[in-house]
């Protein structure tokens, strides 16, 4: 350390340190994004566990109690589709004649 004060120019030092400490790769600077990116994702997928939870409870809370709700346009399995082929067999059309 010494040596690096008695430079007589800055940008000495500077090299010198950079010489000293090389600098992080890339994948070293994307692995702290990566893991909260999948911290994300995760915490994404549990609240939609949470909410298809929700909406099957409340289908079987009509399905108790006869209620029947009509006028809403529904896009079942969204979230399935959106993660699946498109050969996986989901309806690709509306579902407005539902009334599970």
């Amino acid at each position: 350390m010494s040596l690096l004060l008695r430079c007589p120019m800055p940008s000495q030092v500077t090299v010198a340190l950079l010489l000293r400490c090389p600098m992080p790769s890339q994948a070293t600077l994307a692995l702290p994004l990566l893991d909260q990116m999948r911290a994300d994702n995760l915490e994404k997928d549990k609240k939609i566990a949470i909410l298809e939870n929700r909406v099957a409870d409340l289908e079987q809370y009509t399905r108790i109690n006869d209620v029947i709700i009509t006028g809403l346009s529904i896009k079942l399995r969204s979230y399935a589709r959106a993660v699946t082929p498109e050969n996986g067999g989901e309806p690709a059309e509306l579902d407005v004649t539902s009334t599970e």
